[in-house]
């Protein structure tokens, strides 16, 4: 579509430029180096004042707006611009479908290349709309199937409880391979009984099988940490956590971690986790 504009307005380049915050980025381009600048430093943002209108600066140099941008007095030395502002249906401004000559044009564009901008940027915005409305949609689907995996992993967990019948250790077990159904970026799962000023690892799956039957005081583990805040406590890395001791961290190899308690009355019982990488 830019080298159409290139081809409509008989000029060497185009661009698609979006603009956010207090920067400027090419979505697109022909005849242009790759790079992002600043607003201060963008044409195209003169363009966006008007949003209902195509901007024309026939010649860079001689208008007080542009004559002292980087662009035009240094490389690439643009003399000669045309924006056409992208406008979202609901009135927000993405940027600009701009045309660009490195000469000047004292005579602008005619009324058929200001039309053909224009349409142009419309399309640009429609495709725009177009690639934001599909990523939505797999977001969504990608939401239900994530429901749909917890949902058969909840069933799932459910059947081996019911067939575990009184066995403390096999029900624990069914609870851990059902939360690693649910969450696949697991590596290893326990759930660690709150026994005293120190936790269990009673029930045990994946890359934590090895520590069965180790206990860690509550005071420097992020189990612990959740224990005693009785809160669901996500561990971004367990190297930098400040609620767990470093020869912890070695031992088990922790990484990234999410942790929930299990409460059972008026207290805690134990503490689900789940690890990731490390």
């Amino acid at each position: 579509m830019v080298q159409l504009a290139c081809n409509l307005c008989q000029v060497p380049v185009s661009l698609v430029s979006l603009v956010a915050g207090d920067r400027q980025w090419f979505k697109a381009r022909a005849g242009f180096p790759h790079c992002e600048t600043d607003l201060n430093s963008s044409v195209c943002a003169h363009a966006l004042v008007q949003p209902d209108a195509v901007l024309v600066i026939p010649d860079l140099t001689a208008d007080a707006r542009t004559r002292d941008n980087p662009l035009v007095t240094g490389e690439p030395f643009i003399r000669f611009y045309a924006g056409a502002p992208l406008v979202t249906p609901d009135g927000h401004v993405l940027g600009s479908l701009c045309v660009i000559d490195k000469v000047s044009r004292p005579g602008g564009l005619t009324a058929a290349q200001t039309e053909n901008l224009k349409a142009l940027a419309r399309q640009v915005v429609t495709q725009l709309e177009l690639r934001r409305a599909v990523a939505s949609r797999d977001a969504a689907r990608a939401e239900e199937q994530r429901a749909y995996q917890v949902r058969e992993a909840l069933r799932e967990a459910q059947a081996r409880i019911a067939v575990a019948g009184g066995d403390l250790d096999a029900v624990l077990r069914a609870v851990v391979a059902g939360a690693m159904s649910a969450v696949p970026a697991a590596e290893g799962g326990v759930i660690e009984l709150l026994d005293g000023d120190h936790l269990e690892y009673r029930a045990v799956l994946g890359t934590l099988v090895a520590h069965k039957g180790q206990r860690i005081t509550v005071s420097t583990s992020a189990a612990g940490h959740c224990a005693l805040s009785r809160e669901p406590y996500l561990m971004k890395d367990a190297s930098s956590d400040p609620h767990v001791g470093r020869d912890l961290v070695r031992t088990l190899g922790l990484g990234s971690a999410v942790l929930a308690p299990i409460l059972g009355g008026d207290g805690v019982l134990s503490v689900l986790k789940l690890i990731g990488e490390s």
